[in-house]
């Protein structure tokens, strides 16, 4: 735990022999791939996305067709790929 914490900057703190790490700075460290996968995806919705995801109520945003994608991950080259 220590050396993951080291790695993703959550700072570690003493207080005589006991070790702890706050919760906010932990959660904010540990959630980050998601959040960052969440502003590629949906763009300036991320974050209403994001806390429908922490509620486990994404397909909620499904119904109302909120998904905004930020930029196409493929573009199609010939005339036929155009046109499907």
């Amino acid at each position: 735990m220590i050396t993951w914490c080291r790695k993703n900057r959550v700072e570690i703190y003493s207080d005589g022999s006991e070790k702890f790490v706050y919760e906010a700075e932990f959660n904010s460290a540990y959630n980050q791939p998601i959040i960052k996968r969440y502003k590629e995806k949906y763009g300036v919705n991320w974050l209403e996305m994001y806390e429908l995801s922490l509620e486990n109520n994404l397909h909620l945003a499904d119904s109302n067709n909120e998904r905004i994608s930020v930029s196409k991950r493929y573009t199609p080259k010939t005339k036929a790929s155009i046109n499907f």
